[in-house]
């Protein structure tokens, strides 16, 4: 038996979008932890698909998936979305907040972070980032890039385990 400790694992994950007509199929993969890992493929070929069952906003059809060695079900769903992030393709798709602070404030308050502790964070991945100068902005201000910048924010600000970029950097302008 495989005790070895992996970030993500998936088992004989089957999924699709259409009865019958599976996009994954029998998947079995391991991703080992402190490692930077690409997934590459053409459009329509199931990397965001995959992105998608692994913060269980889909649902797989049979097979596990586990998060920092936490399975992926009902009972242990909040615990494992903790462990993990996810920066969309499209920041339209993920920006929440009014302005850039509002946006990245926004997880922490969820997760009822202090506000003097959210203050520190928001200022160091700012700092990190070059963004403080958007802190302040609208986000009907900023360009794809520079809320995509944000939404990189956003995650860094949580501190997650593991971070899946689903083609994130394809929007950045600065």
């Amino acid at each position: 038996m495989d005790n070895k400790s992996y970030s993500i694992e998936l088992t004989n994950v089957r999924f699709g979008y259409v009865k019958d007509r599976p996009v994954l199929k029998n998947v079995n993969l391991k991703l080992n932890v402190n490692k930077y890992i690409c997934i590459l493929g053409h459009n329509g070929s199931g990397k965001s698909t995959l992105s998608r069952l692994l913060l269980g906003l889909s649902k797989v059809w049979s097979g596990t998936i586990k998060i920092a060695g936490i399975e992926l079900n009902e009972a242990n769903y909040k615990k494992a979305l903790h462990k993990i992030g996810l920066i969309f393709q499209n920041p339209d798709s993920q920006f929440i907040g009014l302005t850039a602070e509002d946006d990245i404030a926004f997880g922490l308050e969820n997760r009822n972070v202090p506000r003097a502790l959210i203050r520190k964070i928001i200022d160091h991945v700012a700092k990190f980032l070059n963004i403080e100068s958007l802190l302040h902005l609208n986000s009907f201000m900023l360009s794809g890039g520079q809320k995509q910048k944000v939404c990189i924010a956003s995650i860094l600000a949580l501190d997650p385990e593991i971070i899946i970029f689903d083609e994130s950097t394809s929007m950045l302008d600065d």
